[in-house]
């Protein structure tokens, strides 16, 4: 059974359940107007604001509740006082900001200035630019703004604290695929770079080199890190050491691009050129299966529900499925021109693919029943999706510079990228609970789910 169902598009909602902890310097004035509980503090030291935030952690707002910010010196001290805390908070908000050094990892942060509060950095009209020079050496996120009046900069500050997306900038551009890795980190590749990187929990950010093309990463059974090196044809696999080596194999030019831990205990993948599924154990033994369809193009693959591994099959337009011996069978989908890229096993049983020729999320059941739900904007070009924390499943719009969510019964919610043109592309869940996107453009964008969702 085929059929195309309706869905609404809602736009983001601010929420009001943060906490800022407002870092007062020089300046008397109160910090309102940001639409959240704001704590402030007016210390004579860094110590003093770390003390602030422990005091908030220790009554239970976790860290990706809290914002700092700070005016003026107060921003010197909230940024100085970052080295001492714990778990880092959401973001950084400096409004007109005195000279300062910032530390070699810092969340991301927002840089206000208007001209009445020029003043304030009048003894270094240069401070701002060099310290956010500083933070792009170190490779960190930060955006600068500058707004007419003190009203329309709170207003900005106000938004952003409330925007449930975050981006955090990594040394290198180009990561396309993300996974969460059995110490806790972010695992990503990054294509043009050769190389895979790793984020930790406080944002720190290690490359390594791997070869040619690392391109979709997952878990593997064995501790380790397993991706697939789409322009050198073969399996990668690299520990949370750094440790790497790579994999030929049999078929010349491959091409592969998908991967997944299989129900059997190898790592299962797609080979794109050669049009085939193929299988590696964790000692690098590969087996190919070659599909009955030609030019299929085979895409993403995960493993489902019922003991077999589902892929998408891109220029053949179909979901296929193979089992642990071998055999497969092709679902045509419903649209002419879907294109299905990226699939993941839902939380009802079924599996969920997206269709980027046709600007639509689809279901199909284990027995083959498809549904199609089709994007508020059908030019969104949606890549990868996931299951998420919340039972609902999470794409990007590689197109639309958007993150979006579907649940179990095709209702659809976009969310804005902060950045323009961030080409989203791989999703996953992060050890920390939270959905982390991969931005080509040299950021992985965290994504709270709203407590509305």
């Amino acid at each position: 059974m085929n059929t195309t169902a309706d869905n609404v598009h809602v736009p983001t909602t601010t929420e009001s359940t943060r906490t800022v902890l407002y870092v007062h310097g020089h300046d008397e004035r109160e910090a309102a107007g940001l639409g959240c509980r704001v704590v402030e503090v007016r210390p004579a030291a860094p110590k003093d604001v770390a003390a602030a935030y422990q005091a908030l952690l220790d009554e239970g707002t976790p860290a990706s509740r809290i914002t700092l910010a700070g005016e003026g010196s107060g921003a010197a001290l909230a940024l100085e006082a970052l080295s001492l805390l714990g778990p880092p908070p959401a973001g950084v908000i400096l409004l007109a900001p005195a000279e300062v050094t910032p530390p070699p990892v810092l969340p991301p942060l927002l840089i206000l200035t208007d001209d009445a509060a020029a003043d304030v950095a009048a003894e270094d009209a240069g401070a701002v630019d060099r310290l956010v020079a500083a933070v792009r050496r170190a490779g960190g996120s930060v955006r600068v703004e500058s707004h007419p009046d003190r009203a329309s900069r709170t207003a900005r500050a106000a938004a952003w604290i409330a925007d449930p997306v975050r981006e955090f900038a990594v040394p290198a551009a180009g990561p396309y695929a993300v996974t969460a890795g059995p110490d806790d980190a972010l695992w990503f590749t990054l294509v043009g770079q050769g190389a895979i990187g790793r984020m930790a929990a406080d944002g720190a950010v290690t490359t390594y080199p791997v070869g040619a093309g690392p391109t979709v990463i997952t878990q593997g059974p064995d501790g380790a890190l397993w991706f697939t090196e789409y322009q050198g044809h073969a399996i990668g696999r690299i520990t949370v050491e750094g440790e790497a080596r790579s994999f030929a194999l049999p078929t010349a030019g491959a091409g592969p691009f998908g991967i997944a831990q299989g129900p059997d205990g190898a790592l299962w993948f797609t080979g794109t050129n050669a049009g085939l599924v193929g299988r590696i154990t964790t000692d690098g033994q590969v087996t190919e299966y070659p599909l009955p369809v030609q030019g299929a193009f085979p895409s993403a693959i995960v493993a489902g529900p019922d003991g077999a591994m589902w892929f998408a099959m891109n220029q053949a337009h179909a979901v296929g499925r193979i089992t642990m011996d071998g055999r497969i069978e092709v679902h045509p989908l419903p649209t002419e021109g879907a294109a299905p890229v990226g699939i993941t096993a839902g939380g009802d049983g079924a599996l969920w693919f997206v269709e980027i020729g046709a600007g639509q999320i689809g279901r199909i059941t284990v027995d083959g029943d498809i549904t199609e739900f089709p994007l508020p904007d059908r030019t969104a070009r949606p890549h990868a999706i996931t299951l998420g924390p919340d039972g609902a499943c999470w794409f990007t719009e590689w197109g639309g510079n958007r993150v979006g969510r579907v649940t179990p019964d095709g209702r659809i919610t976009t969310y804005d990228l902060p950045t323009p043109a961030s080409e989203p592309h791989g999703i996953a869940v992060g050890a920390d609970g939270f959905l982390w996107a991969a931005l080509e453009t040299g950021h992985l964008a965290r994504i709270e789910v709203p407590e509305e969702a």
